[in-house]
């Protein structure tokens, strides 16, 4: 099996995001917590995301885990976000998840503990 040579190694030490759930635009419970690191949003991205009428404002990785769909809401340093696409990227090293995210507007009624 052929290796892959460019595996680039991603660090996770920009923070701690939140992803949570949420119903009727009312943040209940904290699903998970983990540690993220920051990715820039490219102009490709930025503009075909635009002309699909999305907006992305942010992009992050994080720790390949389960659990994490589109219908969470993430919570990065105090601002929501919705998750527009995931992605597992088993190019890096180690694998793991690309969130883009939407910013939230306006911000659903936070009732967690």
């Amino acid at each position: 099996m052929p290796r892959i040579k460019d595996k680039r190694f991603i660090t996770f030490n920009d923070g701690t995001l939140d992803i949570c759930t949420a119903k009727n635009r009312i943040i209940t419970e904290t699903k998970m917590s983990l540690r993220y690191g920051k990715k820039t949003v490219g102009y490709s991205k930025f503009y075909k995301a635009k002309i699909a009428s999305v907006s992305i404002d942010k992009v992050v990785f994080v720790p390949m885990v389960s659990g994490i769909s589109k219908m969470d809401m993430c919570i990065v340093d105090g601002e929501q976000y919705k998750i527009q696409m995931i992605q597992e990227k088993f190019d890096n090293s180690p694998p793991c998840l690309q969130l883009d995210l939407e910013r939230n507007v306006p911000e659903f009624k936070d009732v967690r503990m």
